[in-house]
């Protein structure tokens, strides 16, 4: 008998999981929008109903780790997610048109 609760309750919490995701990437909705291939010239608007927390971004196969939250209806450019794990000086041109981001632990691929 405990065996089965065991496998019923690790059951819901694994479909708990599924259901949390599911509804984190309804309402979180990301776009972006490209003025140029530069990293201030890309910005992310964040259109969902709820904060989007970022916790790593990967572009160009180069993953960095970050801790940034942006709120409902506020557009940043890249740059100002990235913060300081890239080099400012140099204005670093973006051989892709995708970004992989880790959104309120939802993994989110944003075309431009």
């Amino acid at each position: 008998m405990l065996y089965f609760y065991h496998a019923y309750s690790t059951l819901n919490l694994t479909q708990s999981n599924e259901v949390r995701n599911i509804d984190i990437s309804v309402m979180t909705r990301l776009s972006a929008i490209e003025l140029n291939d530069t990293l201030n010239g890309i910005f992310i608007y964040n259109y969902g109903s709820i904060p989007a927390h970022i916790t790593e971004v990967i572009i160009d196969n180069i993953t960095y780790s970050i801790n940034f939250t942006l709120e409902p209806n506020q557009i940043v450019p890249l740059s100002a997610i990235l913060g300081n794990n890239y080099n400012k000086n140099t204005a670093m041109e973006l051989t892709t048109d995708m970004l992989i981001l880790n959104v309120n632990g939802v993994i989110e691929t944003i075309y431009f």
